[in-house]
């Protein structure tokens, strides 16, 4: 069976970049002795943490006893994720689980797992 994920409130699922299995001089490291990285792109991310609830009052009158009740609305408020779909990231060693998810390994934290957001940095060219 498939299953999709979605995770709560501040928590992040990261797809960890594989290892290196061939290193720069072009040799095969062997899987025993190729380093885990704690790097990935984030692939989804909760809502965010609740913070307050906003609400919304309006006066109504009632026929019955003609006085006005106020009638209050609440609505939930969530400090957002800093993090996005996509981002490439570099995330504690011990931060969340991993986890195996229709045969893909995924590690679920919270969003302080994730120590950094890497961006490519473009070259410029001399003249």
């Amino acid at each position: 069976m498939k299953y999709e994920i979605a995770p709560l409130a501040d928590r992040v699922v990261i797809r960890p970049k594989p290892p290196e299995e061939v290193s720069e001089g072009g040799i095969i490291i062997p899987e025993q002795a190729q380093e885990q990285t704690f790097m990935g792109w984030i692939v989804c991310a909760g809502q965010g943490v609740f913070d307050k609830f906003e609400s919304s009052a309006q006066l109504a009158s009632n026929d019955l006893e003609r006085s006005e009740i106020e009638i209050r609305t609440c609505r939930p408020l969530y400090k957002p994720v800093h993090v996005k779909v996509g981002d490439f990231v570099l995330f504690s060693r011990y931060a969340g689980v991993d986890v195996t998810i229709n045969g893909e390994k995924l590690v679920l934290t919270k969003e302080d797992g994730v120590l950094a957001v890497l961006r490519p940095i473009e070259e410029q060219e001399t003249a």
